[in-house]
């Protein structure tokens, strides 16, 4: 979703943050927060703020960087962990997970949206 400035997107980056605000859990598959995408990092930031979010990319340092400047959280508060034995950091709401995009299939993905013996309903939608 790139910021363009016509109908569709507004329409578009209304629904995304939507759905952003009424999810339990949100997995983000090789997406780094860049500031190029500051449109996206911002709906994001202002998002649910009890929402868990999952990141998973190969660079997991840089990202967690990211993103807890982005959501003005503390990075220092993140720990190391293996989750379906990938190495992962978790604090909090956030996960970050080390895996390139390509390594992520259902088998691999499930077990990260299951917390304390809950597992989140989620849905890949593309707006239309």
């Amino acid at each position: 979703m790139k910021p363009t400035i016509c109908t569709e997107f507004l329409d578009r980056s209304y629904r995304c943050g939507q759905i952003i605000r009424n999810a339990k859990t949100i997995g983000i598959v090789g997406y780094s927060f860049g500031v190029a995408n500051e449109h996206f990092n911002d709906l994001v930031r202002k998002g649910n703020q009890e929402t868990r979010l999952i990141v998973v990319d190969a660079d997991i340092e840089s990202v967690a960087t990211r993103v807890c400047q982005t959501l003005n959280r503390r990075e220092c508060n993140l720990h190391h962990t293996k989750i379906v034995d990938l190495e992962s950091k978790t604090g909090d709401r956030l996960t970050f997970v080390r895996a390139k995009s390509e390594h992520i299939d259902c088998s691999r993905l499930t077990p990260l949206l299951i917390r304390k013996n809950e597992l989140f309903a989620h849905s890949l939608r593309t707006p239309s």
